[in-house]
C-alpha cells in the first residue's frame, strides 16, 4: 500500500530536482561570463584582483594569481599559442 506513496515522491523529487537546474539560468543570470563582459573586452586577458569584489569572482585560491579569458567564437574556433620559455 505504501510503494505508490514512495514511487511518487521519488519521481515528484526528480522532476523538482531537474526544473531547479534547469531554472539556474533563469533566476541566476550573473554568472561568471557575464560578470568578466563587465571588466574588460573579448579576446583580452583579465587579471581578477581578489582585494576589489567588483574584479574579481568569488571562491577564488588567495594563493594564486587568476587571469580570465572571453573569447568571441562567432568567426570559428580560437587557436591559442604560448611561446615557450628558451
Amino acid at each position: 500500500m505504501k510503494w505508490p506513496f514512495l514511487i511518487a515522491g521519488i519521481l515528484i523529487g526528480c522532476v523538482l530536482h531537474i526544473v531547479s537546474l534547469l531554472a539556474v539560468p533563469v533566476v541566476a543570470p550573473r554568472d561568471a561570463y557575464s560578470r568578466l563582459a563587465e571588466m574588460g573586452p573579448e579576446n583580452a586577458p583579465i587579471l581578477l584582483d581578489q582585494s576589489d569584489p567588483e574584479k574579481s569572482l568569488p571562491f577564488l585560491d588567495p594563493a594564486f594569481v587568476h587571469i580570465g579569458c572571453r573569447f568571441d567564437l562567432s568567426q570559428g574556433p580560437v587557436r591559442v599559442r604560448i611561446p615557450l620559455a628558451a
